[in-house]
């Protein structure tokens, strides 16, 4: 009787450590190495690495497919919007892996292209529209190939430039021009003469560099240390304060207009802006032309009701980069496969990852969280 109790004890405690498995390397993250020694450590349980991705690989194997798995999401919570996003593998050459989150903030599907092109973008769309997914807006970053894919095959939805890329875009083109400035700076105190401009220009010089993330860090951010610091900043040269100036004027359009006309006004000052008028290859022209080029997408937000400016894809893209690092690279689409099937299951099914007759393996029915 002893050794029947030890037994269960023993087969309790397995199951107990095979689910902290799941949870660690899906959830949590934690490296097939690292789960482990971590096993080996909380339960006594020595298991290899490759025994331990064959028995996940198996508990994938009880799931429903990809896009069962699909349907039981969207029957879960109605999905209107998506929100797409890419993520280049590591060690795949240079093949992406399309990504769709919706407005949950839960990971619907992630598909590997060959090429992220229109044809191969939209390819993937209708496969959803076909299983259901009937969206009536999409947020995507700057890539035609997803603006062409969408108005193929939801032309009625609506498109919103996610305002994350917008302001990245042109902080690339400030930041270059800012580089090329301060270089400008430290090439004309080499040339001066006079001692004490020279290092007042090496001086400025070192403080853009220490001080380069505060000149475009949003003023919502900010402490008031750090506005004290930009401002004293500023007073030392009229270019960084031009600089700064544009910068507030376009974070602005997006976060002060009231209504598309509110938008558009400030678009329509910021192109009279004498940087802009009278030197058409600054950086300033060039991001004012990348407003004008999108600035219908860009906006949507500010037409349609429900319609946010923000994109929720970078999470996800985290998710599955955060997976990806942890187990040295899923080694093929099958291995992401399982781990996104896994994730969803147990984070946004709630389902437990052991049978209620004891045996290990996700639930046959999902349990709602408490």
């Amino acid at each position: 009787q002893k050794h029947l109790v030890g037994l269960d004890l023993q087969r309790k405690v397995t199951t107990t450590a095979l689910r902290a498995a799941v949870l660690l390397a899906v959830m949590g993250g934690v490296g097939l190495r690292g789960v482990c020694w971590l096993l080996l450590m909380l339960f006594h349980l020595d298991i290899s690495k490759s025994s331990l991705a064959r028995w996940l690989q198996e508990t994938a194997a009880q799931l429903p497919d990809k896009e069962q798995m699909l349907k039981l999401l969207l029957a879960d919570k109605p999905v209107t919007q998506g929100h797409l996003d890419e993520i280049f593998p590591c060690g795949w050459g240079s093949s992406c892996v399309l990504v769709l989150k919706d407005e949950h903030g839960r990971l619907l599907w992630a598909e590997q292209l060959v090429e992220r092109t229109a044809d191969q973008v939209a390819g993937v769309l209708h496969k959803l529209k076909e299983l259901g997914l009937n969206l009536s807006a999409f947020y995507v970053d700057g890539c035609e190939a997803y603006r062409d894919a969408i108005r193929a095959i939801y032309p009625e939805a609506v498109i919103q430039y996610d305002y994350f890329h917008v302001i990245q875009n042109i902080w690339k083109k400030l930041w270059r021009q800012m580089v090329a400035y301060r270089k400008e700076l430290k090439e004309r105190a080499g040339r001066s003469q006079t001692p004490w401009y020279r290092e007042k220009l090496e001086t400025l010089a070192k403080r853009l560099w220490e001080q380069r993330g505060l000149l475009f860090k949003n003023p919502d951010r900010m402490t008031a240390q750090e506005s004290q610091t930009l401002v004293a900043l500023l007073d030392h040269d009229p270019f960084v304060g031009t600089v700064r100036t544009f910068l507030e004027r376009v974070w602005g359009i997006f976060r002060d207009s009231e209504g598309e006309l509110g938008a558009r006004q400030r678009l329509g000052r910021l192109k009279q802006w004498p940087q802009v008028q009278q030197a058409p290859d600054s950086a300033f022209a060039k991001s004012v032309a990348f407003l004008e080029d999108r600035f219908e997408d860009m906006i949507a937000f500010l037409r349609h009701p429900g319609v946010q400016r923000n994109s929720l894809a970078e999470s996800g893209i985290r998710v599955l980069r955060r997976l990806e690092q942890g187990h040295d690279g899923f080694r093929g689409e099958q291995g992401r496969d399982n781990y996104l099937r896994l994730y969803q299951a147990i984070k946004y099914l709630h389902w437990d990852v052991y049978r209620s007759d004891g045996t290990v393996g996700l639930a046959d029915q999902p349990r709602m969280a408490a």
